[in-house]
């Protein structure tokens, strides 16, 4: 008998992406915490650009308490953000489903950029 070759249904990105979580929490994949790690961030500052619904994230330093840190988990292959005020702020406190974004990295800023999805009615979020 011959073999045959499995063919797996999941994809797997290729490219940093972000889910943010109705936990309150941002979970960064395993190439936005290669590049982190790599880099030797620790701690991160959101940033939130209304007009163009994106939110940035930034390396901190490990000093600045009003940072977030990055909880890496135990294989180091993905990040998780607590960020329940933050998300608060921008109206996505109460989330009801995860919304997974596409993470691009700017070179002069130093940050990943998130774009939001313009349609977030289809996300449910809970007034």
């Amino acid at each position: 008998m011959p073999f045959e070759k499995f063919e797996s249904k999941s994809t797997r990105k290729h490219f940093a992406t972000m889910a943010i979580r109705p936990d309150g929490r941002l979970r960064l994949n395993s190439d936005a915490t290669a590049m982190l790690r790599d880099l030797g961030v620790g701690r991160i500052d959101l940033y939130w650009d209304k007009e163009r619904r994106r939110i940035g994230i930034k390396g901190a330093p490990d000093n600045n308490a009003s940072s977030y840190k990055l909880t890496f988990s135990k294989q180091q292959n993905s990040i998780d953000i607590g960020a329940k005020a933050f998300l608060k702020h921008i109206g996505l406190g109460k989330l009801k489903e995860r919304i997974d974004t596409k993470l691009e990295w700017n070179e002069a800023e130093q940050m990943f950029l998130a774009k939001l999805p313009k349609n977030l009615n289809s996300f449910e979020v809970l007034k």
